[in-house]
């Protein structure tokens, strides 16, 4: 069976998600860390970090990567909700500090 590269992961944590995902759906993977993985010599083959290769066979490539495709574009969907709210909650942390102050020196001024 020959092997085909599907996507290059950041890190350790994503290559398993992909592993677990590409499995639950039936394919089989591998992953490929070390000296001949793509940018490994950046954090050396024994690292959590650094890229993670993720292969699968070559007759379920097409296949992976339509699952991979459809994840993608899941994600794309929910993430400007997520900005959004991130977004928000990020200028809630900055201005509260800002109104305490205000506040404060208002008491003050006005005590």
């Amino acid at each position: 069976m020959e092997w085909v590269k599907l996507t290059a992961a950041v890190d350790t944590y994503e290559a398993q998600l992909i592993v677990g995902r590409l499995e639950a759906a039936g394919i089989s993977s591998q992953t490929m860390k070390g000296p001949n993985a793509p940018g490994a010599w950046l954090t050396g083959s024994q690292s959590a970090l650094g890229p993670i290769e993720v292969r699968v066979p070559e007759d379920r490539a097409a296949e992976a990567q339509g699952l991979l495709s459809l994840e993608a574009v899941a994600r794309d969907d929910e993430s400007p909700t997520l900005r959004a709210a991130t977004k928000r909650i990020i200028a809630v942390l900055i201005l509260l500090p800002m109104v305490v102050v205000v506040l404060s020196v208002l008491k003050d001024v006005v005590g």
